[in-house]
């Protein structure tokens, strides 16, 4: 009785500790990923060419969990007009976008490809179906455009 109740313990700190630290890989890949769509492109299609080098980063920061899991990550790069750069299943957060502002989604179903196997009783209250961050920014000079 004492080793099922000390293995469920263990077990639900190492389960939250690996969500944890998937979540966290997540919102550094987004993070990083918007980062990178500001670096300078040149041409007419520079949006796309940063979008294409935002969804790079955000997959090769974040490429340890599908190595692990077998998960494909879904990243969208998004403008004010629509997605700019989109793996498969992924999609934009539907929220209203400056001309010159770029959104980063980075999300893993972590229900369906846990990075540790589930406890059927603890599957459904512990495990969430997925994992998402989010991270944008402004393209904009401050100084053309008035700010401080």
């Amino acid at each position: 009785m004492v080793f099922v109740a000390f293995f469920i313990v263990l077990y639900g700190i190492m389960m939250f500790g690996m969500i944890f630290t998937a979540q966290q890989s997540l919102n550094l890949a987004a993070q990083d990923a918007a980062r990178k769509a500001l670096q300078w492109q040149v041409g007419a299609n520079h949006m796309q060419l940063r979008a294409d080098a935002a969804r790079g980063v955000a997959l090769q920061q974040a490429d340890w969990i599908t190595n692990v899991s077998g998960a494909q990550l879904g990243v969208a790069v998004c403008g004010s007009s629509g997605p700019l750069s989109v793996t498969e299943g992924a999609a934009c957060s539907g929220q209203t976008l400056a001309n010159d502002q770029i959104e980063v989604i980075v999300s893993y179903p972590y229900g369906a490809f846990p990075l540790i196997p589930s406890l059927p009783l603890i599957d459904g209250a512990m495990v969430p179906a997925q994992l998402q961050a989010r991270a944008s920014v402004r393209l904009s000079d401050l100084a053309v455009n008035g700010g401080a």
